[in-house]
């Protein structure tokens, strides 16, 4: 159980490659998939094939081929991570090859607690859209909710 939830033991092909934003829309993951391009453990995938932790994923884009196995499920995207010490940033890019940390950044919303934690996400390749006027993470929540209040999503 999580939060109070089961844990999703499998989810639809298009969904986990909207949701690890290998494309836009979960639109063009289903297109992609009915063209042939996205493989699970070895076999054509339709967009309802289901994945599970551990299966092996290949999928064609235009300019290259990515082999990924899948470690987490997910249905839907992040809109925003927040980060509430520079140690945090470095732990969190550290999981991560550069060139997959700005994919999976894109279109993400980054929440700093302050100017150093602020910095230190900069030396990484990301942008600060949120930082509070006060350093606390009360204010940092109020922050975020300020932000996407304002229509954002």
């Amino acid at each position: 159980m999580c939060y109070g939830k089961k844990r999703m033991s499998d989810v639809r092909i298009d969904k986990w490659l909207w949701a690890a934003r290998f494309f836009k829309s979960r639109t063009l993951a289903a297109a992609a998939c009915n063209g042939g391009k996205v493989h699970v453990n070895g076999d054509a995938a339709k967009p309802s094939k289901t994945v599970r932790p551990g299966d092996m994923l290949r999928v064609t884009l235009p300019r290259l081929r990515r082999i990924v196995r899948v470690t987490a499920l997910a249905e839907r995207r992040v809109h925003v991570v927040t980060f509430t010490s520079s140690s945090t940033v470095k732990n969190f890019c550290a999981l991560f090859a550069r060139a997959e940390l700005g994919r999976l950044m894109d279109g993400v919303t980054v929440a700093s607690i302050g100017p150093i934690t602020r910095a230190t996400a900069a030396g990484f390749g990301l942008d600060t859209h949120i930082m509070p006027a006060e350093y606390t993470i009360p204010a940092l929540a109020g922050a975020i909710v300020a932000y996407f209040g304002e229509g954002r999503s």
